[in-house]
């Protein structure tokens, strides 16, 4: 069995066990046809059966045997994988999206105002716009990767030098 990665488990949504997932946009129209997931727990991927899915702002899965905020907290932040045989395309035929800064991955992110703010662990694309992930102090942080934001990046030192929001690291 191969699987495929699509995204990442979020933070649990609500008491009932739901977790709140990012997937890439090319996967959004298949969620609903998913009957399991597989979630990376220490080195190997667990499957979990599909109970229901809910869309909001992100999707939102509810999985068998994930039936409290504490349990959907143990599987959150988590690689999210499929069956490569449950998607209705081959993804290793569908060409790059050419994430246009995709290549700050493992670059430092520096803000003009606090400093250092973290490591890009993963570039995701929304429709909108490209956001950087940070891990900090066990949670994940989006940043927007928006020219407005962005000051200069130095590909030699690997760092991004920024001017964001106020309040942006705290959410």
């Amino acid at each position: 069995m191969e699987l495929f990665k699509i995204g990442k488990t979020q933070k649990p949504h609500g008491l009932t066990g739901e977790i709140r997932v990012v997937v890439e946009d090319i996967f959004l129209d298949e969620l609903s046809s998913f009957e399991v997931l597989f979630i990376k727990v220490g080195a190997k991927p667990i499957p979990y059966f599909v109970e229901s899915l809910t869309f909001g702002n992100l999707p939102n899965f509810k999985l068998e045997d994930v039936n409290t905020r504490e349990d959907a907290r143990k599987i959150g932040s988590k690689d999210l994988f499929v069956r490569k045989s449950d998607l209705s395309f081959d993804p290793d035929q569908v060409e790059d999206n050419d994430l246009h800064y995709g290549f700050l991955k493992g670059f430092e992110i520096n803000d003009k105002s606090i400093g250092k703010v973290g490591t890009i662990v993963e570039i995701l694309e929304f429709p909108q716009q490209e956001m950087a992930v940070i891990e900090l102090e066990d949670k994940e942080i989006f940043i927007p990767l928006n020219d407005s934001f962005i000051l200069s990046i130095d590909e030699v030192k690997k760092l991004v030098l920024m001017e964001l929001p106020e309040g942006i690291v705290e959410l």
